[in-house]
């Protein structure tokens, strides 16, 4: 079986819950398509999330490209919210994702305080292209990600 994780992330909450997923699914061949702002300084971070945020995706055009869902058995989206609300990245990388009608998916969302609005958000988007929505999580920790944050989706997908 096969498993594709793609997230859209800033700083690494994102990041560490995907990588934690992606260690869990034991019986699957893992394929991670990371959508990351990857500037140094926080100030360059700051330039690219204003230009994804105003739909300027020329930074990802690569990565939509290949982003095929098709080989794959599950497919998991995860993202940070931005006051509760999906960011448009992550929005973006659902519609262009080819073939994910009738694919099985999980979706996740990180956040120092909140994401609920944002999760549903993300799964109502998976559920408009045909996908099957089986599992979804919201990790809301102020002080960081645990190295646990993950498992529960897994668990919750089987």
């Amino acid at each position: 079986m096969r498993a594709l994780i793609t997230y859209y992330t800033m700083t690494n909450r994102t990041k560490k819950v995907a990588d934690t997923i992606a260690n869990s699914l034991k019986e699957y061949e893992v394929s991670v398509v990371p959508f990351a702002l990857d500037a140094k300084k926080f100030i360059d971070k700051i330039k690219q999330l204003d230009k994804v945020e105003h739909e300027d995706f020329s930074k990802f055009e690569e990565l939509f490209a290949v982003l095929d869902a098709k080989e794959f058995d599950l497919v998991v989206f995860g993202s940070p919210n931005y006051g509760n609300l999906a960011p448009k990245t992550i929005k973006e990388i659902i519609k262009r994702i080819r073939n994910l009608n009738g694919k099985n998916v999980a979706v996740f969302i990180t956040g120092r305080f909140t994401g609920s609005k944002a999760l549903q958000e993300m799964k109502n988007l998976v559920e408009e292209k045909g996908a099957n929505v089986i599992a979804e999580k919201c990790y809301s920790r102020f002080f960081g990600i645990r190295k646990t944050d993950g498992t529960e989706l897994v668990i919750n997908m089987e």
